[in-house]
């Protein structure tokens, strides 16, 4: 149980694994961002998205998602560009709603841990 971990962070996840080392540095041996967000602090997944995502976001929360959530659906497979067949069947049936305060929340990093962490090149 004392041993460290590595953490994988995919997407939205690098937020995550950037968060967990700030709160337990002495847990994690190393960090992998895979196409990964890789905040600074204060920084939130809408700081590093373009302004048309994060438009259409905010746009389908108050339209769809009583203002404040992105619900599942089509829209998010389009975005991400994943083409009709048995990857977007196999996507489509494991989606679940999301917050919006999670993409406009921002991440204090006052140590900036992250980059004390061994990333593998």
């Amino acid at each position: 149980m004392g041993d460290k971990v590595v953490l994988v962070g995919h997407s939205y996840a690098g937020m995550v694994i950037s968060g967990a080392v700030e709160s337990h540095p002495t847990k994690i041996q190393r960090l992998i961002f895979l196409d990964a967000f890789i905040p600074e602090d204060g920084q939130c997944v809408m700081d590093l998205l373009p302004p048309q995502i994060c438009a259409f976001f905010r746009k389908v929360a108050r339209e769809q998602g009583d203002g404040w959530r992105l619900p599942r659906g089509e829209g998010q497979l389009d975005l991400w560009g994943v083409k009709s067949g048995e990857t977007r069947d196999f996507v489509r049936e494991r989606l679940c709603d999301f917050s919006l305060r999670c993409f406009e929340e921002p991440l204090h990093l006052r140590e900036n841990r992250t980059a004390s962490i061994p990333v593998p090149s």
